[in-house]
């Protein structure tokens, strides 16, 4: 092997050693049965409501709401709020594209997609200080929004559970042990005047979805070296004969 075949040799070797970013996603699917939803109009406060038209559909009490969450289980810790407190509540955000949530309602066209990357905040309550708080369980939420030019949505689903997570680490959310889990939408439409809705649900059905793995950056890389390392090898033997 001469000189510039084993600098090829020992290039691929290297790059081939590289840390991988070893991106995990988890997603589930979900079912959800509307239970309450209020409206408001300027100069007046929430009201309840058996139905609201929200872009030109009319969302009623009853109706199922069927979407799906996916979160990457390498979201990072973002910030810690008031350590050493009665919880310990932590908020992790994602830089890349693994976290996604969407929903629709069924028998109609209403649609809700999310244009920033949510936010999943877990709060663990630390005892002997839980009775302190309005509510001594521990929560996680997974939140979202969506803006467009004269409105803005949030889509919020929350899982409550006593004394559930034993850590914070996302990959070892157990989203079915929850005994309490729903949703939450506010929709706001901004023009000659604001209106307010928010739709609340229940959760009715849960379910581990398949995932097609997320290639790794370095395997990317590996596979264009290794097509660049075959055509300088056959480019040495071919200058060799």
């Amino acid at each position: 092997m001469n000189i510039r075949a084993k600098i090829a040799a020992l290039l691929l070797s290297s790059f081939g050693a590289l840390p991988s970013a070893h991106a995990e996603l988890v997603s589930y699917g979900f079912t959800a049965k509307i239970n309450d939803i209020t409206t408001r109009y300027p100069d007046s406060s929430f009201s309840s409501v058996d139905n609201v038209t929200l872009r030109n559909e009319r969302v009623s009490l009853g109706q199922l709401v069927q979407g799906s969450f996916t979160y990457d289980t390498t979201t990072k810790l973002a910030q810690i709020v008031a350590p050493g407190g009665a919880y310990d509540y932590r908020i992790y955000s994602q830089d890349g594209v693994g976290n996604t949530a969407n929903f629709s309602v069924n028998n109609t066209n209403f649609k809700f997609s999310d244009t920033s990357t949510p936010t999943i905040s877990v709060i663990k309550v630390l005892p002997p200080k839980s009775q302190q708080l309005f509510s001594s369980t521990d929560h996680v939420s997974f939140e979202t929004y969506s803006y467009l030019a004269d409105e803005m949505s949030r889509f919020r689903m929350y899982f409550i559970g006593d004394d559930i997570l034993q850590s914070a680490a996302l990959s070892n959310v157990p989203f079915f042990n929850f005994p309490t889990s729903g949703f939450v939408y506010n929709y706001v439409a901004f023009g000659e005047k604001r209106f307010d809705a928010d739709i609340q649900g229940t959760m009715v059905s849960l379910t581990r979805l398949p995932i097609a793995p997320v290639p790794e950056p370095s395997t990317y890389i590996m596979l264009v070296l290794g097509l660049a390392g075959i055509f300088f090898t056959l480019r040495l033997r071919l200058a060799g004969n």
